[in-house]
């Protein structure tokens, strides 16, 4: 969900920045984690963690994601002019409806991560087969599965149509908006 792009046109040696930091829920204040006792785990730049790692793992630990907006205002800027937003996001779209071969990386990545993605069913769905075991690669005897995500070339798809305000004041953030406070 966060992104951060420098460019730099050699003709006038100018370079810009554009940055697709996230943005915390507007609810959000210090009282919605509790914090680990100090002394005990750290979190990612050394700070206290927070009880049950809930900063990082459940519902209440999502951010407003700045990345979509944030390429494709990059897109619209400082591309060619020739590429379309359809065109740029056709290849993940591509790839997300139609999957690709779970590779040792993704199988051991999921499987490593299942105790955590076990507490959120759609993760499952995605993830693992339906009884529970991970997607695993290929060997000798067996084809790799594939992992295929049609509701990211969904969400992909309305990005490339409708562009980034589909995510943040439309169909696509009120859905997700819902399922957090659900």
């Amino acid at each position: 969900g966060v992104a951060a792009m420098v460019f730099f046109e050699a003709a006038t040696g100018r370079s810009v920045v554009v940055d697709g930091s996230s943005t915390a829920p507007r609810a959000a204040h210090e009282e919605v984690f509790d914090l680990e006792p100090p002394g005990g785990a750290a979190g990612l730049y050394g700070w206290r963690s927070t009880v049950g790692n809930a900063q990082n793992a459940g519902y209440r630990s999502p951010i407003v994601p700045g990345m979509p907006a944030a390429m494709l205002h990059a897109l619209a800027t400082y591309g060619s002019g020739r590429v379309s937003r359809q065109q740029a996001l056709a290849p993940a779209i591509r790839l997300a409806e139609e999957g690709f071969k779970v590779d040792p990386y993704v199988a051991a990545t999921t499987a490593f991560e299942q105790r955590k993605l076990r507490q959120f069913p759609e993760a499952m769905r995605i993830f693992f087969h339906a009884d529970g075991t991970p997607l695993t690669p290929g060997s000798l005897a067996r084809e790799p599965d594939r992992l295929t995500q049609p509701d990211l070339a969904r969400t992909l798809r309305l990005l490339a149509e409708h562009g980034p305000d589909v995510l943040y004041q439309g169909e696509l953030g009120d859905r997700m908006a819902a399922d957090l406070e659900a």
